[in-house]
């Protein structure tokens, strides 16, 4: 059961990594656009947000349902960023029991 579990928690961990990079970069992204700094007339960097975008919108739109909006900001993207690391931890401290 461990010869399985253990890599299948291992490429968890690494997947949850990755989606929270994702998030983060995401977040950056948008607020960079907000301010002015990066704009939508580059070809390339609006199709790469709006690649982004819609790999993460359903994640983050599902959250947003429940969470509101805080004097006009959306904080679900920060519950996004708290719940992946949370799941890390908790699948790290599994895979910390089942090596002992």
């Amino acid at each position: 059961m461990d010869i399985i579990l253990i890599p299948l928690l291992n490429l968890a961990n690494f997947l949850l990594g990755l989606v929270l990079c994702v998030v983060i970069f995401s977040v950056a992204l948008e607020w960079l656009f907000s301010w002015g700094i990066l704009n939508f007339s580059n070809y390339t960097v609006y199709r790469f947000y709006s690649l982004l975008k819609r790999i993460l919108d359903p994640m983050i739109n599902f959250v947003g349902r429940y969470i509101p909006t805080v004097a006009g900001f959306d904080l679900s993207a920060l519950v996004v960023i708290l719940l992946i690391l949370f799941i890390r931890n908790v699948s790290s401290m599994i895979l910390i029991k089942l090596a002992i």
